[in-house]
């Protein structure tokens, strides 16, 4: 993932139900009480065209910018990756600028689906497509 870039990602877990980081973010990246009272969180994943096969890329921790509405499971977000070093705690970590679709809107996900030309958009929402990013 390229720092300062936007990659159009999916949620993977309700913000509500929300616990944290993975342990080695946790531990590498200086999650605390205060990170974690100061900001709204969540975790995202996208597909990556691996060659032969297709991996999930995951963000453990994001914060979520204020103007985003609440999010859950299989939202479509735009994210933006922090051009320096993630510390949870002083709130430089990857930031959800805006909520592209809800999982409930269908048509809006069918859209992203495919680009005006008709090709995939690269925007993965449950189909496996890969997922490209933009600087």
């Amino acid at each position: 993932m390229l720092e300062g870039s936007t990659w159009r990602m999916e949620v993977s877990e309700d913000e509500a139900a929300y616990n944290g980081p993975s342990i080695h973010d946790r531990l590498t990246n200086n999650w605390n009480q205060q990170g974690k009272q100061s900001y709204r969180w969540t975790s995202l994943t996208m597909p990556v065209d691996a060659g032969t096969s297709t991996r999930l890329m995951t963000v453990s921790a994001a914060i979520i910018a204020e103007s985003v509405p609440r999010l859950k499971r299989g939202d479509v977000v735009d994210v933006f990756v922090v051009p320096q070093g993630i510390d949870y705690s002083r709130g430089r970590a990857p930031v959800v600028v805006r909520r592209v679709c809800a999982v409930r809107n269908v048509g809006c996900l069918d859209g992203l689906r495919k680009a005006p030309d008709g090709r995939e958009s690269g925007v993965e929402v449950g189909g496996g497509y890969s997922v490209a990013g933009t600087r």
